[in-house]
């Protein structure tokens, strides 16, 4: 089965055949030597368990292909992910693709009221205006 994801802790791994039927498995002492050197898009075959909460855990994994595409290393995220939140598929989503994709909303929604708007005389009075709105944002969203 193929890795899709793995959480910024690196506590949670979703696996399966394909993204919508992966499911969300967990770590545990038992499995962390093996998921130290897991990464999304490896191959790995492993049996799980439901613990006391009826959350799926790895009880045995071993990795059986890597990934082909070697990734960028990831920048540390400064959010807290606070829990499992979806999108409009019902897909879970990590953190970094929440800010990303928040990031892209906020900046289409600028240009909608800028638009008609833009003249190389009044660039600056916009950037200056889109940094403030922004730094407002970022204020009011930390937790």
């Amino acid at each position: 089965m193929k890795v899709f994801a793995v959480s910024g802790d690196k506590n949670w791994y979703k696996i399966g055949l394909s993204f919508q039927n992966a499911k969300w498995v967990g770590r545990t002492q038992a499995t962390a030597s093996i998921l130290d050197t897991v990464v999304k898009g490896d191959e790995v075959e492993f049996t799980s368990t439901k613990d006391a909460s009826g959350k799926d855990m790895f009880a045995t994994v071993s990795k059986t292909g890597t990934a082909t595409k070697k990734e960028e290393p990831q920048q540390k995220s400064t959010s807290t992910y606070t829990g499992k939140k979806r999108d409009d598929n019902s897909q879970f989503r990590t953190p970094d693709e929440i800010t990303k994709q928040e990031i892209g909303q906020m900046v289409s929604r600028t240009m909608l009221v800028f638009s008609g708007t833009l003249d190389v005389n009044n660039l600056d009075v916009i950037e200056t205006t889109i940094k403030r709105l922004f730094t407002i944002y970022e204020e009011q969203t930390r937790v």
